[in-house]
């Protein structure tokens, strides 16, 4: 070791930690100090409490904006659906109303043509074999019409063939009306 640390070098007592002869002694508690640093942590604490509130503020309007779009929009949506079916309501109804009159047309197209039938068949007897007896009407008839009407000319389920991007909505709406009916539905290619 060198002389100049050994010269610095010197044992410590508790009198070095004294203040020196003649200084005032430091006041125990500077209440000026203190009172000011209190202050500045109140104004700390009250700015960080006001900007957490605006914070919180901000982010609840923001949050109840976006809440308050959705759920208007949910209502929007599902009044318009509503009002679209209203709406349709009508269309429907002419619609089911028109497929249960056709179908009605259909089954009575049989007993027409099978009548009609009847009576070709019954004429073109009567040219054949020239007079028929009076009564031959009566006996011939009954048995043609029943054989035609074995077999209707409409029989089996009838295709009802619709565009495809209007088969979900006829499906929708007419889907009850069609399988009463026994009709097939199908998109139209």
């Amino acid at each position: 070791m060198s002389d100049s640390h050994d010269a610095a070098w010197r044992p410590w007592s508790l009198t070095d930690f004294a203040p020196p002869p003649g200084a005032r002694p430091a006041p125990a508690n500077d209440t000026s100090e203190q009172h000011h640093q209190q202050l500045a942590l109140a104004r700390m604490r009250e700015k960080v409490l006001q900007d957490a509130r605006e914070a919180g503020f901000a982010q609840g309007q923001r949050q109840g904006f976006e809440q308050g779009q959705q759920e208007g929009f949910q209502a929007g949506l599902q009044e318009g659906r509503a009002q679209g079916l209203r709406e349709q309501q009508p269309a429907i109804a002419r619609w089911q109303n028109l497929a249960s009159e056709f179908q009605h047309s259909l089954d009575a197209m049989d007993t027409i043509i099978a009548d009609l039938l009847a009576q070709l068949a019954m004429n073109a007897a009567r040219q054949v074999l020239g007079a028929l007896p009076a009564q031959w009407d009566d006996i011939m008839a009954a048995p043609i019409q029943h054989l035609l009407q074995q077999e209707p000319a409409f029989s089996g389920p009838l295709q009802l063939r619709v565009h495809p991007a209007m088969l979900p909505l006829v499906e929708q709406h007419l889907a009850v009306t069609i399988d009463q009916l026994g009709w097939r539905l199908q998109a139209d290619p």
